[in-house]
């Protein structure tokens, strides 16, 4: 499971590799935090120790296709940041499902924002449908996405 930033113009261009559905998912959170405070700190994830703003949160969703289940899914990352400060650490994958519908469960785990041990590298706007599709590999699954910054 990876995921590795690429030349886009502007915005934010990230490749997913995952060997199931439930990686995918965990490896676009990781991608995200990188956004947000760095890929050294992302990289990290729970092996960072406790903070002292732990949290946790539950997600359900359920949308037509897995490429709108990426979207929603970042887009209720971004939001719990801009709304409450969530940085989104790790994902409990409960149950996921990528066909027609898609659906995820799940529990986010993480921390609040706190400026004596966060810098925010980069504002995120959103997660875009910009060239997204959810494809098979040899080895699992490959998502190329964009996020508008």
């Amino acid at each position: 499971m990876a995921f590795e930033f690429l030349d886009h113009t502007g915005d934010s261009a990230v490749r997913l590799v995952a060997a199931d559905a439930a990686g995918l998912v965990e490896e676009a959170a990781r991608a995200l935090l990188a956004l947000y405070v760095g890929e050294s700190v992302a990289l990290e994830g729970a092996r960072s120790g406790p903070a002292s703003t732990e949290a946790e949160r539950p997600i359900t969703l359920e949308t037509p296709d897995p490429e709108s289940l990426l979207v929603d899914f970042l887009s209720e990352l971004i939001w719990r940041f801009d709304s409450e400060g969530f940085l989104c650490r790790e994902v409990e994958v409960r149950d996921v499902v990528f066909g027609a519908p898609s659906r995820l469960d799940a529990r986010l785990r993480g921390e609040f924002y706190d400026a004596g041990r966060h810098e925010v590298l980069t504002e995120v706007k959103a997660a875009t449908y910009h060239g997204l599709c959810v494809e098979p590999t040899a080895d699992g699954l490959r998502a190329d996405m964009v996020f508008d910054l």
